[in-house]
């Protein structure tokens, strides 16, 4: 019999993991990955219209901009290293070994849409404030 390696599941593992086998194959990880980088994205693109358009680098602008790229870079390869050497093939055959029950569930989008919608709704404030900064 081999030997079979013990992990210790956290918070992590079950926000990756739940709902991943759902119809859409959406799970909870890249709706909170999505949601995550709107914000930056956002930013940046608002930072690169005014830079673009005004051929004028403000510094105020240029710290935004600076500032969101690094944002994206940090959850983009957080995303990728978590992927990469944390979320393992032979840990998640562990962890729906140990809770089957969660392989086909469909989690609530209660809690996913209400932090959606604030993330969406801060995105939209930053992204205003940038807009009467830019038109100013």
């Amino acid at each position: 019999m081999a030997f079979q390696r013990k992990y210790k599941f956290n918070w992590l593992d079950h926000l990756y993991y739940l709902g991943k086998y759902t119809a859409g194959g959406v799970g909870v990880w890249s709706n909170l990955m999505l949601a995550l980088s709107v914000l930056p994205l956002t930013l940046l693109l608002f930072c690169l219209i005014h830079i673009l358009a005004d051929q004028k680098y403000n510094a105020a602008i240029m710290q935004v901009s600076i500032y969101s790229t690094c944002a994206l870079a940090v959850i983009f390869c957080s995303n990728w290293l978590l992927k990469k050497l944390r979320f393992t093939p032979q840990r998640e055959r562990a962890y729906f070994r140990r809770y089957p029950e969660r392989k086909d569930v469909n989690y609530k989008y209660s809690l996913l849409y209400r932090v959606n919608m604030g993330l969406w709704l801060i995105t939209s404030l930053c992204g205003g404030y940038l807009l009467c900064v830019i038109l100013r």
